[in-house]
């Protein structure tokens, strides 16, 4: 239970950085004609699928919506980066950059395009494709290394153990 809350937090946080990456780069990459940012674009549709609550809100309200379901989501993926064993030992930050893209392909390139909550991430414009595939690089370096912190007390460069529920190599065979 304390991994699931360590996760929940360091998923929670690591937003943070991702948000002003994400920020930043849409700024540098895309033009002003294009579209919103995704977490907006994703809150909003959702909202519209499920027949909710945003058509009552001004636009402000909205951007504080997205902001909550963002880091809810981050979060609620920190969780799951918790649960997962580790197979080989490599350092926390390198584990989380691994799992930040593996997020964003099961995501942008599945699960979003899939409910039609996102176009698929290869007929997006490019720079913004580049700014949230860097996104989620920062956000998942800023999760390994957070929840390393948290539930392990690690350093930037501790090495994250390998998962000793795993059988040994010559049963595997």
């Amino acid at each position: 239970m304390k991994r699931l809350v360590a996760g929940f937090i360091a998923g929670t946080l690591a937003t943070v950085p991702m948000t002003m990456f994400m920020l930043v780069m849409h700024y540098l990459l895309v033009s002003d004609d294009e579209r919103s940012m995704p977490p907006y674009e994703i809150t909003m549709r959702a909202s519209d699928k499920t027949g909710f609550w945003h058509k009552l809100l001004g636009e402000e309200e909205r951007k504080s919506v997205t902001l909550a379901a963002h880091f809810g989501y981050g979060g609620m993926a920190g969780m799951l980066y918790a649960l997962l064993p580790r197979l080989v030992s490599l350092p926390a930050v390198v584990h989380g950059m691994g799992f930040g893209i593996f997020f964003w392909a099961a995501n942008y390139l599945g699960i979003l395009p899939a409910l039609n909550l996102f176009p698929h991430q290869l007929h997006d414009h490019p720079g913004r494709r580049a700014a949230t595939i860097g996104a989620h690089v920062v956000w998942g370096a800023a999760l390994g290394q957070g929840l390393a912190q948290l539930a392990g007390g690690g350093q930037p460069s501790q090495m994250v153990p390998v998962d000793n529920r795993l059988p040994p190599k010559e049963t595997m065979v």
